[in-house]
């Protein structure tokens, strides 16, 4: 269950990945999430939307910190991470980012 707070977020993820997140883009999501939201609200929206378990999201969500400190593996998901960019922004990135 989301919580409200979280809610503009899920609707923007559902909305961008109606079919589910392929593997691909699990990691270059939480890479592009990673420093617009909390840690444990980041895991907890992400694997509500996965299906996977919390504590394991949030192991990842580490680790897209981790990756975006490393220029070298940022640079290897830059692909995946520009696709994430552009398929949340046709459904309200920019506007989320200007929520409070």
């Amino acid at each position: 269950m989301i919580e409200e707070h979280l809610r503009s977020t899920w609707d923007m993820l559902k909305a961008s990945f109606p079919d589910g997140l392929p593997n691909e883009l699990y990691i270059p999501l939480l890479c592009v999430l990673y420093e617009e939201m909390s840690d444990r609200n980041l895991a907890a929206v992400v694997a509500e939307l996965t299906k996977k378990e919390y504590p394991l999201v949030y192991n990842d969500v580490l680790k897209a910190g981790e990756i975006l400190s490393n220029r070298e593996e940022l640079n290897r998901l830059s692909w995946q991470t520009s696709k994430v960019k552009t398929l949340l922004e046709s459904n309200g990135y920019r506007e989320w980012l200007n929520e409070e």
